[in-house]
């Protein structure tokens, strides 16, 4: 009787995919996924907003366009924290987050003809922390990155 031949298989995986593969925090709506090409002291979430996904952005309207609204870009801010909280073995209950000198330098209008609109979110320490978004637009016609907020 001849013994079947034994078949060796080598996995080869690039780092993006492994990272996606083994994220601990699942996709938020608002902030998205860490990113993995972000570093360990400036941690960034990359989203996707859709209308299609997000129907409640329709009632926030300026002059007829779907606006995000500022309590989104707010929120934000605690999940972010938490999830870098989590992921370090800190303890998250209980925490008072304080928000001082929110600024916003413009709105996220997303036109209807829009696919998706990009946003990052980085956490970056200052004496406390502070926040940068930054956002992408996506449409048919041309992909704009504007910065908002601090």
């Amino acid at each position: 009787m001849l013994e079947a031949p034994r078949i060796t298989s080598h996995w080869c995986e690039r780092r993006a995919s492994s990272q996606c593969r083994k994220r601990q925090f699942l996709r938020h709506d608002l902030l998205g996924v860490l990113s993995h090409d972000c570093l360990p002291s400036e941690p960034t979430w990359q989203n996707y907003l859709r209308l299609s996904e997000l129907p409640w952005m329709c009632g926030h309207v300026i002059n007829g366009q779907p606006m995000f609204p500022a309590r989104g870009y707010i929120r934000m801010a605690p999940e972010a924290m938490r999830q870098v909280a989590i992921a370090s073995r800190c303890v998250w209950r209980n925490i008072l987050c304080r928000f001082r000198q929110i600024v916003l330098d413009g709105a996220l209008l997303i036109s209807e003809d829009s696919v998706e609109v990009e946003t990052y979110f980085t956490l970056r320490k200052y004496s406390t922390f502070a926040v940068k978004f930054h956002r992408t637009r996506r449409s048919s016609e041309s992909s704009l990155p504007r910065r908002m907020g601090r």
